[in-house]
C-alpha cells in the first residue's frame, strides 16, 4: 500500500540481453596488482548534512583482475550476454558458471552504484504483460 511499485520480474531472457552501462566516476586508477581503484562522488544523506558533514563524499571501490574486466567490458553496447561470452572464451569456463559468476558480480556493480541496467523499453512492457495475465 506505502511501499514502491513492484516492478515486473525480468525474464531471464530478457536480463540476459540488459546492457550494463557504467556510470560516470570521479577517477580511476591501476595499482601495481592490475587491480581497478574506482572513485566514485556521492551527496551526503541530509542527517548527515545536520551533524556538519560536507555536501559531497568519496568512496573508492576496489575490483580485482577479474572483476575489472567485466567492469570494463561494460559500456560498450554489449548486452550480458555477449559479456558472459567474452568471460567463457577468455577464461575456458563453462557457460553456467561464467553465466552465475558474471551476473553475480554484475549485481554487486549495481548494488554498489557503479552500472546501470538498460533494458529495452518493449521487453520491459511484455514482461509487465506477461505479469499481469
Amino acid at each position: 500500500m506505502f511501499g514502491r511499485k513492484k516492478r515486473p520480474e525480468l525474464s531471464r531472457s530478457v536480463a540476459l540481453s540488459a546492457r550494463p552501462v557504467r556510470v560516470p566516476v570521479k577517477g580511476t586508477r591501476v595499482d601495481e596488482k592490475g587491480e581497478l581503484h574506482v572513485t566514485m562522488e556521492y551527496a551526503r544523506p541530509g542527517w548527515q548534512l545536520r551533524l556538519g558533514g560536507t555536501e559531497k563524499c568519496e568512496r573508492t571501490f576496489v575490483l580485482d583482475k577479474l572483476g575489472r574486466e567485466v567492469y570494463e567490458w561494460c559500456d560498450h553496447g554489449r548486452s550480458v550476454k555477449q559479456v558472459v561470452d567474452e568471460f567463457v572464451k577468455k577464461h575456458k569456463v563453462s557457460v553456467a558458471e561464467a553465466e552465475y559468476s558474471v551476473t553475480t558480480y554484475l549485481k554487486t556493480l549495481l548494488k554498489k552504484g557503479l552500472v546501470a541496467m538498460a533494458v529495452d523499453e518493449r521487453e520491459l512492457k511484455a514482461a509487465a504483460r506477461k505479469d499481469s495475465e
